[in-house]
């Protein structure tokens, strides 16, 4: 009786853990430097916005070096990830385009002429 509830339990276990590991959540992130097409100086307190499948997520401000590094905590990933993407806002600039420079990337804001 004693082995029928050794085995009885060590399969319950082996079951909760594949049913774990087959289980898919990933990670979301973007970081970055946010700068100024003008000069290249850093823009601080750009105010940047994370959405997940169009819904935002979560929203954070660039630091006085023009970085930031927002992210989403775990996400379910079945049957596949959520889209994601960022917005950049900052009174007096709109967003021109971003470069990619090894394991960051160059978010570069144009200042409003009328501004």
């Amino acid at each position: 009786m004693k082995q029928l509830r050794k085995y009885s339990i060590n399969t319950h276990l082996l079951t909760v853990a594949t049913i774990i590991s087959m289980g898919c959540e990933g990670y979301i992130e973007y970081k970055g430097d946010i700068v100024s097409t003008e000069n290249s100086n850093p823009i601080d307190s750009a105010e940047v916005i994370l959405y997940l499948d169009d819904n935002e997520w979560s929203r954070m401000y660039s630091d006085s070096n023009g970085k930031f590094d927002i992210g989403s905590g775990l996400v379910g990933c079945v049957p596949s990830c959520p889209d994601s993407r960022i917005e950049i806002f900052k009174k007096g600039y709109e967003y021109d385009r971003r470069k990619d420079v090894g394991d960051t990337s160059i978010y570069y804001m144009k200042p409003l002429k009328n501004e």
